[in-house]
């Protein structure tokens, strides 16, 4: 839920808190880009909790500090909780202060109750006093937040959202949701925050839900699976084809590594299969141009079946859409090339390398999300559409005033 901030010392009657746990401090060292100190035991680090947020009213006002503004970043702020958690903030601070503070009057009861629970004690057996201060305190916990809850709803949105909406279901890759890097250092390799935050450069928006049936509840215009790795259940299969011919669309990438059978099973389902042994190739091009998409070598199994979009430099396909009903999916199989460890992070300077990639990948979620029925995907434009010739002399300055083509 949260990269790096710092700490608060709110007062003892703050209107709203927010408590990190299991956190631990780090020396800044400001030679570095990211102000990590790096390669050296720190054997005085802090460990525990953390106030990182905290709402205080004033006067017929409110003020809320929070800690930790990477998490409102472009590259994060649409995983899942962080978009929400904005929102909350901004709801609880449109509001105004009415009627006693609630904390004062919360902290009154309690000891009030401690009181009572030391007065039992002379006529009651001690234990019975104890239990009913055990009920209660929980049960007075459980209805401050059902009131939270229904006095700061999560609000709606005013107008039509562009969506791009990520299914969890089933699918195995990382995005910083709840740890800022995976504990099992092999998924690393499944990192996928680039991609994610792509969208939002094109005008959409991404968003993450943890069941398909959640993700298509939404009518999505561009529904995406990606790394899938377990087998979808028929009835989730049955409403994935049935979402696509209706209108929808859908993107599926998949990566060579890990379980296969969530990907074979989805291209099964729409008429596809792929090669048994990959293919090594040096770069992948758009099939209807010719054009180079990602100029980095690349293993994938060739795909047989649909409309070949990109393949590889022996007309091996590694992209393909197939058309149904109204609706269209594509399947990818190079997803090694759109995870972080490829397009890199938000934070590095873009390569030419990069650049293309950007573009391939603005295309598929442009294209696919303005995909009208019975049509297939655009010629893609241009370098420049995208990133016009400014971005693309910065680095040829950086690499001597030549652009590697």
């Amino acid at each position: 839920m949260f990269g790096t901030g710092c700490t608060l010392a709110p007062p003892l009657l703050a209107e709203d808190m927010m408590v990190g746990r299991a956190n631990e401090t780090q020396r800044a060292d400001y030679a570095s880009s990211n102000f990590f100190l790096a390669g050296r035991a720190q054997l005085d680090r802090d460990f525990g909790c953390v106030s990182q947020a905290a709402g205080v009213t004033a006067g017929a006002g409110r003020v809320l500090a929070f800690t930790d503004s990477t998490v409102f970043s472009n590259f994060w702020m649409y995983i899942r909780g962080k978009p929400e958690l904005l929102l909350g903030m901004l709801n609880w601070l449109n509001r105004t202060n009415a009627g006693p503070p609630v904390k004062a009057a919360a902290l009154a009861g309690l000891c009030l109750a401690l009181l009572l629970a030391f007065l039992l004690t002379r006529r009651a057996r001690l234990e019975a006093a104890l239990l009913s201060f055990a009920l209660g305190l929980p049960l007075a916990a459980l209805a401050c937040d059902a009131l939270n809850r229904r006095g700061y709803p999560p609000r709606a949105p005013r107008g039509p959202v562009p969506e791009v909406v990520f299914c969890t279901e089933g699918n195995d890759y990382f995005l910083p949701r709840t740890e800022l890097v995976p504990a099992d250092e092999q998924r690393i390799a499944l990192g996928c925050v680039n991609l994610y935050s792509l969208p939002v450069r094109v005008g959409l928006v991404p968003r993450e839900f943890p069941t398909l049936r959640q993700c298509l509840a939404r009518q999505p215009e561009l529904l995406v699976l990606l790394y899938p790795s377990e087998r979808l259940s028929d009835e989730s299969t049955r409403r994935l084809r049935s979402f696509v011919a209706a209108g929808g669309r859908a993107l599926v990438i998949g990566r060579e590594g890990g379980a296969a059978v969530g990907m074979d099973h989805l291209l099964a389902a729409f008429g596809l299969t792929r090669a048994a042994t990959p293919a090594l190739v040096e770069a992948v091009r758009f099939a209807a141009s010719g054009e180079t998409a990602f100029r980095q070598p690349a293993s994938f199994r060739a795909l047989s079946g649909g409309q070949p979009l990109l393949a590889g430099d022996g007309g091996e396909v590694c992209g393909a859409a197939v058309h149904e009903g109204s609706g269209c999916i594509v399947f990818l199989t190079i997803g090694d090339l759109l995870a972080d460890v490829a397009l890199g992070l938000d934070s590095q300077v873009p390569t030419w390398e990069t650049l293309l990639a950007y573009r391939a990948c603005f295309w598929l979620f442009e294209g696919l999300f303005q995909l009208a029925p019975g049509e297939d995907l655009p010629v893609p434009p241009d370098m420049e559409h995208y990133f016009g010739a400014d971005p693309l002399e910065r680095i040829a300055e950086q690499v001597g005033g030549l652009i590697p083509r």
